[in-house]
């Protein structure tokens, strides 16, 4: 290792040993987790690379030093910065890294200290029968910052970087007396909250390592079967640590009967125990009351209910998003399954960007005319919210545009009609301006004219409409009271649509809750600019749109969630696929199929009493239909009876959901005259449960990926990234295999890594395989477990009996 590289370890605390070099936080930027990259040229200068975009020469800045310390003493030279920041490590051969070691704790603290400027202030010891194996020193900044570096033993020495996992928990050895009998633990984040515990006479106390991103890098299992208290700080952090803390020991062998005891429950600046023993001042009786009083909380606080085995198990590892399920396009009635599986392949993209609007189009033409019959009380109208969640560039434009378009041809022709209607009209007004000055004559000359009635003024012709894509609140309203069948709602970016209920928000959340009314088909009064009020007898809208990651993360604040909007949307986050030419197109004969299936749909016509006012007509289930939705409804309640938060709110709108979907399903196969209209039978049932069953897993996908940082965002695209390239290849490749089929592999050690870590994940499996040949040895290959590739087959024609409809049902019902 060049002198060069030792200076700049030296002042990178975390630096951690890697096949190709070291990863480290990032001086430049707050790096919460490594973003770092440093390697070594063949000429021992320092290669630095920070992933999330900061220059070499920020970096170096940040350490303090210069840019030609990058260079070895023995082969300085003025450094290129390009060179310096872009060069990378040679693909052939990569060789270990190995860090400076010292020889004593001392001298592995005092290059700290030199790079710092002063000693530590702070010195804790991790010792595992009676030897001490790492360190955490810690250095009390101005402003009330701190630096915290550890130091860790190896068979050469002490070298500045943390202990190898897993590491130990603090005062290991101290819970040598309590493992017999199991007693008491306390724990809290950080090992000068364990000190303070200790002084107060709550012991046997301890920590884990590394900080409140670093839990599941300790060996917990020390504890199992223990009593433990846990005392989160007072902040997001802390109370997170507190959390992962406890799954952990729940899922020990026996478990860990787990107390999470908040000190500070109303707080949120990071208070912990240590700041309760500084304010207490050192005085006995004070000391002694905390003491009681933290005891009698820990009393007072009931443990942890038991885990289910299969949620222990879940939580045994680091939570992680699901692989990407395809959607059930066969759920769908013929016309449209072809339609969704001919567009997708003509456009490129993943089916659910055909099928998620197609089935907001499908609810929206439908409109107010049908109602499912849940049970006597329980009548929800086909009113689905699907968005989709991807990125820019994703090809979500035109797989809507199949189905939109057919759409806005609809709204082309009633824009026509009324233009027809208006002209007429304006004859009939100019004949009446006629009529009416003629009644005056005649009313002047003859008063006997008295008793005969004035002509009537012809009435404004109704702007009928079907969609609307950009529209202001009272302008929606205005449009929905005119169009009491319902409209759709469709939008490229649906953060418009959010960004402007915002812009009311301080006006009591009247969009919002406007909204909120729309999704159920209610009655609503709007206030408008003049200060008159609109009524709007049955407000419907189906909404369906596109919206990046980023913005939707930053749009679903804690008020939308807690109102429900949120949990109303499908949310779905389909893969993006690398763009390919095709010369495949949609077939004229399947999109007329559709078209003409769509056209039957708005044709149909809602109930009318003698005065002429519109009710939807109900739609019952059949017997074998009813007991499916049953069966469901339990299981589904079940479910969510575990949930909590945002999955809680999510599962109690989905609920309702399955009925929507099978009143969609059973309207659109009347339509393509696959159905009778009187009931929805068991095969449309089982269809919307599966396709519900999707949309359940689908949400917890999203969810998930909306609580990843961007590293985690980052790492789950990569292999999802990788596990799209080996599906291309069939399934199976060689760790050589992916270093020279994929451009962002740059060594052999990468490439083994990356696919080791899909095995980590569940996505894959190791195997051994024969020679292609005679003789040689056996080939090491990477299978997928299950590709995520889209189905490419036609849709099945549906179910063929009820028996078969039973059993794809219960699949759904287990889950």
């Amino acid at each position: 290792m060049s002198t060069a590289t030792t200076k700049v370890l030296e002042r990178l605390s975390d630096a951690k040993e890697t096949s190709s070099g070291w990863e480290a936080r990032c001086p430049a930027h707050e790096d919460r987790r490594p973003s770092l990259s440093i390697s070594e040229g063949e000429d021992g200068r320092v290669l630095l690379h920070c992933h999330r975009g900061c220059s070499t020469k920020e970096i170096v800045s940040a350490l303090g030093l210069e840019e030609r310390d990058l260079f070895d003493d023995s082969t300085r030279r003025t450094p290129t910065p390009t060179n310096v920041a872009t060069e990378k490590p040679s693909r052939p051969k990569v060789e270990k890294k190995v860090g400076k070691a010292y020889a004593t704790t001392a001298e592995a603290q005092k290059a700290y200290e030199r790079s710092i400027g002063r000693r530590a202030d702070h010195v804790w010891e991790y010792v595992v029968e009676g030897v001490v194996v790492g360190l955490t020193l810690r250095w009390d900044m101005p402003n009330e910052k701190k630096e915290i570096r550890p130091v860790s033993r190896h068979a050469d020495g002490w070298r500045l970087e943390h202990m190898t996992t897993p590491r130990p928990i603090m005062a290991l050895d101290d819970l040598r007396d309590h493992r017999r009998e199991r007693g008491r633990v306390w724990i809290a984040e950080g090992e000068k909250k364990v000190v303070a515990l200790q002084s107060l006479g709550l012991a046997p106390a301890t920590t884990s390592a590394g900080g409140a991103s670093s839990a599941r890098q300790s060996d917990w299992s020390p504890l199992a079967g223990h009593d433990v208290v846990i005392l989160p700080d007072a902040d997001d952090p802390g109370r997170k640590y507190a959390a992962e803390v406890a799954e952990i020991l729940q899922a020990l062998d026996p478990p860990a009967v787990v107390r999470i005891v908040d000190l500070a429950p109303d707080a949120d600046d990071g208070s912990d125990v240590a700041d309760m023993v500084k304010e207490c001042g050192g005085g006995e009786q004070e000391l002694k009351e905390l003491r009681e009083k933290i005891e009698r909380l820990a009393e007072e606080t009931e443990p942890l209910a038991a885990r289910p085995a299969a949620a222990v198990a879940k939580s045994s590892t680091r939570p992680k998003v699901e692989e990407y399920e395809p959607i059930p396009v066969d759920a769908l009635p013929d016309a449209a399954a072809e339609l969704v599986v001919d567009a997708a392949k003509a456009i490129g993209c993943d089916q659910a960007f055909v099928m998620m609007p197609l089935l907001a189009v499908l609810g929206s033409a439908i409109g107010t005319t049908r109602r499912i019959e849940l049970k006597a009380d329980w009548r929800p109208l086909p009113i689905v919210w699907p968005v989709i969640v991807a990125e820019s560039g994703s090809k979500k434009s035109p797989g809507a545009d199949v189905t939109l378009d057919i759409v806005r041809e609809r709204e082309a022709d009633l824009h026509d009609a009324y233009s027809a209607e208006l002209g007429e009209h304006e004859v009939a007004v100019e004949l009446y301006e006629r009529s009416k000055a003629a009644w005056r004559n005649q009313k002047g000359r003859d008063r006997q004219a008295d008793d005969d009635d004035p002509p009537r003024r012809p009435a404004s012709p109704v702007a009928s409409r079907v969609m609307v894509e950009d529209t202001t609140t009272e302008a929606l309203a205005m449009a929905l009271s005119e169009n009491p069948r319902g409209l759709l709602l469709a939008a490229d970016e649906l953060n418009g649509w959010l960004a402007n209920m915002d812009r009311y928000a301080g006006k009591g959340g009247g969009d919002e809750a406007f909204y909120l009314k729309c999704y159920s088909g209610r009655s609503h009064n709007v206030l408008r600019r003049g200060g008159s009020r609109l009524h709007v007898r049955q407000a419907a809208l189906w909404i369906t749109g596109t919206i990046q990651p980023g913005v939707l993360r930053r749009s679903l604040s804690v008020e939308r969630k807690e109102s429900g909007l949120a949990a109303r949307m499908l949310l779905a986050a389909p893969p993006r696929r690398p763009a390919k030419w095709s010369e495949e197109t949609v077939s004229v004969l399947v999109r007329d199929c559709f078209g003409q299936v769509v056209r039957r749909l708005y044709e149909l016509q809602p109930n009318a009493d003698e005065g002429g006012r519109e009710s939807s007509i109900v739609v019952p289930l059949d017997r074998e239909a009813k007991r499916l939705w049953i069966a469901f409804y339990n299981a589904h309640n079940e479910e969510a009876a575990g949930l909590v938060g945002d999955l809680l709110a999510a599962w109690s709108k989905l609920e309702e959901t399955a009925g929507r979907l099978a009143l969609i399903l059973h309207e659109t196969k009347v339509a393509s005259r696959q159905a009778r209209p009187e009931m929805i039978d068991a095969d449309t049932m089982s269809r919307a449960l599966r396709l519900t069953a999707w949309f359940k897993r689908e949400t917890r996908r999203v969810y998930g990926i909306l609580a990843e940082d961007d590293l985690d965002q980052a790492a789950r695209q990569s292999d999802d990234r990788l596990a799209a390239w080996i599906g291309r290849q069939g399934g199976a490749v060689t760790p050589r295999d992916a270093l020279t089929g994929c451009r962002w592999i740059e060594t052999a050690d990468e490439a083994e890594a990356a696919l080791t870590h899909l095995v980590e994940a569940g996505r894959g499996r190791w195997e051994d395989r024969p020679p292609g040949g005679k003789g040689g040895r056996p080939t090491r290959h990477f299978a997928l477990v299950a590709s995520a590739q889209p189905s490419t087959v036609r849709p099945k024609k549906g179910f063929a009996d009820a028996d078969t409809a039973d059993s794809a049902a219960g699949e759904i019902i287990d889950l």
